[in-house]
């Protein structure tokens, strides 16, 4: 195969040529956001499993299906020991600007607009992150200076343009372990505020699976708030589409005994399942007689 069409480049929170065993997965964000969009409540989501299991790609995923559907999506990767209150302040102006673009901002938006002050010169003395904002703060929100209590007035005050312009606002967390317990606290908190109201909001995380663990030892409720689906391993059928088909889009096959032993091989982890990576192992005269070649569309390996 040419290595300038090899489909099997795997990497970090790369999208696979297949993504497929997740299907329950995207269905029910689906529905989430239809609930939400309909003035609804639901659960939010944190997906939890080991490392290379896809969590950052389904992410990817979710971000592209909530902007098809209207939605804004902002995303970030949590760095431990970071300033987390100072990132949610730049993710929740640019998720207010999308929303509502400072030329077109209505009483809803200038009033979320102030409270975005009030919390951005609470987490930010320098007032780097208020450029743009020609607008008082708004006294009294997002200014007492416990992350708690600010954040959720803000996401809150987003939440209210969101709904007045009929679209939803959808928080994309990576490596959610790294939170502490108080921005943790903070986040479940913010979220409550936002069910309670049936504001169009939701927090979508993924982590390792220790999560909800953390989740309840941040906020006894955080059971309630949110869904903990695990992803793992995927079956022997779908690791062998996941082997298969990318191949066959290019005109080319495994024979079945090559696929059904990088699929037993790999044990179904996502990110070992590419050829490059599932016959590392191998000695070069076992690696030649997996190799793949066209053939018969008899002989092919099907999923």
């Amino acid at each position: 195969m040419d290595p300038r069409d090899n489909p099997y480049t795997p990497n970090a929170g790369a999208r696979p040529p297949a993504l497929v065993g997740r299907e329950e997965e995207l269905a029910s964000f689906d529905v989430l956001l239809t609930r939400l969009a309909r003035g609804r409540t639901d659960q939010s989501v944190i997906v939890t499993g080991l490392r290379g299991v896809g969590k950052t790609v389904l992410l990817g995923e979710f971000r592209q299906r909530a902007e098809v559907q209207g939605w804004v999506a902002v995303e970030d990767e949590v760095i431990r020991r970071a300033d987390f209150g100072l990132r949610m302040a730049q993710l929740a102006r640019r998720a207010l600007l999308q929303l509502a673009p400072k030329a077109r901002w209505k009483d809803r938006a200038r009033r979320a607009a102030g409270v975005l002050k009030s919390f951005t010169v609470t987490v930010s003395s320098n007032g780097s992150l208020t450029a743009g904002l020609d607008i008082d703060a708004a006294e009294g929100f997002a200014d007492s200076g416990e992350l708690v209590q600010d954040l959720a007035d803000l996401v809150v005050a987003l939440g209210e343009v969101a709904k007045d312009s009929s679209r939803g606002v959808v928080f994309l967390f990576d490596e959610i372990q790294h939170l502490s317990q108080n921005d943790f606290e903070a986040l479940i908190a913010a979220l409550h505020k936002t069910v309670q109201r049936a504001l169009p909001v939701t927090f979508v995380g993924a982590g390792l699976p220790q999560m909800p663990r953390l989740a309840g030892e941040a906020k006894s409720y955080a059971e309630r708030l949110f869904r903990f689906p695990s992803i793992g391993r995927l079956p022997r059928d779908e690791a062998l589409r996941a082997l298969v088909e990318p191949a066959a889009n290019l005109g080319v096959a495994f024979t079945r005994e090559a696929a059904r032993e990088i699929v037993a091989f790999t044990e179904g982890y996502p990110y070992f399942i590419p050829p490059g990576y599932g016959l590392a192992a191998f000695t070069v005269p076992q690696f030649d007689k997996y190799l793949l070649r066209t053939m018969p569309l008899s002989d092919r390996a099907r999923p």
